[in-house]
């Protein structure tokens, strides 16, 4: 037969999940730690967020009204 069994799918998906999480999860502890050993950054991202959530309400526009 062509394709995959049910349990080579499954698998795969473990496989992906898994794979994805340690991704993201390295990914934020290197973000945390950047942002941590650099305060005067996060003061700057904190006044940008604060200063763009102020005048927009709409959460599909604040990714591009933030240029840092």
């Amino acid at each position: 037969p062509d394709g995959l069994t049910r349990a080579e799918v499954e698998d795969n998906i473990i496989t992906f999940i898994g794979a994805g999480h340690e991704t993201t999860a390295r990914a934020l502890g290197w973000t945390l730690y950047c942002l941590a050993e650099a305060p005067w950054e996060r003061e700057r991202i904190e006044r940008e967020i604060d200063a763009v959530l102020a005048r927009e309400p709409d959460p599909t526009k604040w990714l591009d009204a933030m240029p840092f």
